[in-house]
């Protein structure tokens, strides 16, 4: 039996982290500065990761650039033509270390947002000011040229502003919006019962999902043009994958063509696909 390589690596690279959200999901016991892991294992880990085919690096924490070593670790993920997408609350990243770090070869930025309104983001992240740094450094990734990811962990003090989070997040000019759950794990399973939405707060949601996947099936079909039993082939930019939509009946399918390259690869990697990246294990 045949392991396939693994796509991404996660990488935890500190607890730090100046914000103090209920709903992180680190553990309560953090580890402290002096039990992080050093450059030189780090460096370490991330080479044996390309060898074992990964292709996507995504750097996390806490808050990775709490790290000063952050732009080394990622110029050395660039040599090695990994994809490096890191993953802050930009609160402690201000537009000259980043285009530093990007000048190191970064890749992507996943920004976090609170909320929209700028006092409830701040009382939720408990750092005061931490909204208006957030949308300045939103900016910066994207006047840099960077791909942005804004995400959104959803609870019950927010979740009623969802849709204009979404809004604010293309306003921002981000690629892509994940709007994600609560992860129940460390301080969020302790803060359960604080974070968790009402039913009513849910089911509203969902009907706003619902409405949201509905119009953009229907613009994704309009946009191809799709006929019945018809393939088309769509390039999206980001990521750099071909999706095949075709039409069966009343019945939209999507398949992800493996014979290019995850998630935005350079080109000297593109041409190389999972399949093979997985026979150099």
């Amino acid at each position: 039996m045949t392991v396939p390589a693994p796509i991404g690596l996660l990488a935890e690279l500190t607890h730090r982290c100046p914000l103090q959200c209920a709903y992180c999901s680190n553990p309560v016991q953090l580890d402290r500065r002096q039990l992080e892991m050093q450059t030189g294992d780090w460096l370490r880990v991330f080479s044996e990761a390309n060898d074992l085919g990964v292709l996507q690096v995504h750097l996390s924490g806490g808050e990775p650039t709490a790290r000063d070593d952050l732009e080394q670790i990622i110029g050395h993920c660039a040599k090695l033509e990994l994809y490096t997408n890191l993953i802050t609350s930009g609160v402690m990243l201000n537009g000259e270390r980043l285009k530093a770090i990007a000048d190191q070869g970064l890749d992507h930025v996943q920004l976090s947002l609170q909320d929209v309104d700028p006092l409830n983001a701040d009382q939720i992240g408990g750092f005061k000011g931490g909204h208006a740094k957030k949308l300045a450094l939103g900016a910066a990734v994207v006047k840099l040229g960077l791909p942005l990811t804004v995400n959104a962990v959803i609870h019950r003090h927010n979740i009623q502003n969802i849709s204009e989070m979404v809004q604010l997040a293309l306003d921002m000019g981000a690629k892509r919006v994940e709007i994600a759950h609560v992860q129940y794990y460390g301080w969020a399973l302790k803060n359960r019962a604080h974070l968790m939405p009402t039913r009513e707060q849910a089911v509203a949601v969902l009907r706003y999902g619902q409405q949201q996947i509905e119009q953009e099936l229907a613009r994704i079909v309009a946009d191809v043009q799709a006929q019945r039993g018809s393939i088309h082939r769509v390039d999206f930019k980001n990521p750099d994958v071909i999706i095949a939509i075709e039409i069966v009946g009343n019945e939209v399918r999507y398949r992800y063509d493996h014979e290019t390259a995850a998630a935005r690869l350079r080109w000297s990697r593109r041409r190389r696909t999972i399949r093979r990246a997985a026979e150099r294990i």
